[in-house]
């Protein structure tokens, strides 16, 4: 079934072509609120924010970001961190849905962008099942942000033809809870940039998991942490030492970790083992 749109304020709601729903009622927006600097927000993005009479937000939405939005919105907190959920998905798509029954702009704010481990597609098909009309906005993802604070590029012509985003949570843990190296080597193996999210608290399993898919030990990589916030911080090194050391307790969470060769640049003497520090406070 093809879905058509025209080039409108409002090209991307379009009624839900589901017979168990009228599409009537308000509209969902599933906004990426990109790294956490509210002046990173796109246009479209705050323009919706500042018509939202109810916004649900993630945990990684700093208190600064929340100040932009207008104080008539109602605010409530959804997030997980650490496996602390405080409302559970099934739940979350309820709330949704209900919101769109008493509110016309229901706003679902996401840290970086919502189709990046955002669970957006579960929330797109909860809300077109229940016939609400529904929008993702997107938004600077963790991996550009971290690319573009420590001034390089995730592909370059001659070093980077490709680059890979994955998650070291979820999806490769397996039932039991415990990691799941496979998924990262077969990740790495298949481009020469890679970029990790949700990984810092098994940096130095995944710097192991990148040499044993056949990256050199000498290899670059990058933790960043909070890029565009306050309280910054980035840590550039050996894959060697970062599987020998993963993060230090200064390092804040959660991190992004990065390693490519478009990183090469950042170490003198790329290869030889060294490594800078920086931060912002």
């Amino acid at each position: 079934m093809a879905l058509l749109g025209t080039l409108t304020e409002n090209r991307h709601i379009r009624p839900v072509p589901d017979s168990r729903g009228s599409g009537s009622g308000g509209s969902v927006f599933l906004l990426g609120a990109g790294p956490g600097d509210p002046s990173l927000l796109t246009i479209r993005g705050a323009k919706i924010l500042a018509r939202s009479e109810i916004v649900f937000y993630d945990a990684l939405i700093p208190p600064s970001f929340l100040a932009v939005i207008p104080e008539s919105a109602r605010l409530i907190p959804v997030g997980r961190r650490k496996g602390h959920v405080l409302l559970g998905q099934s739940e979350l798509h309820r709330r949704l849905v209900r919101a769109s029954r008493s509110y016309r702009t229901v706003v679902r704010l996401k840290g970086g962008d919502p189709t990046f481990f955002g669970r957006v597609g579960e929330e797109v098909q909860a809300l077109q099942e229940a016939g609400v009309a529904v929008q993702i906005i997107p938004g600077v993802t963790a991996a550009s942000a971290a690319a573009s604070l420590l001034g390089v590029s995730l592909t370059e012509r001659g070093l980077s033809s490709s680059c890979v985003f994955i998650t070291a949570h979820g999806s490769t843990i397996d039932g039991s809870g415990r990691w799941n190296r496979a998924e990262v080597i077969r990740a790495s193996q298949g481009a020469d940039t890679i970029a990790i999210y949700m990984g810092a608290t098994i940096a130095s399993k995944v710097g192991e998991a990148l040499i044993e898919s056949g990256r050199s030990e000498r290899d670059p990589a990058a933790i960043v942490a909070k890029a565009f916030m306050a309280g910054e911080s980035w840590r550039v090194l050996s894959l060697r030492e970062l599987a020998m050391k993963g993060i230090e307790e200064s390092i804040t969470r959660p991190a992004l970790l990065l390693s490519g060769p478009t990183l090469g640049r950042l170490i003198p003497h790329y290869a030889e083992e060294c490594c800078e520090e920086g931060s912002v406070a």
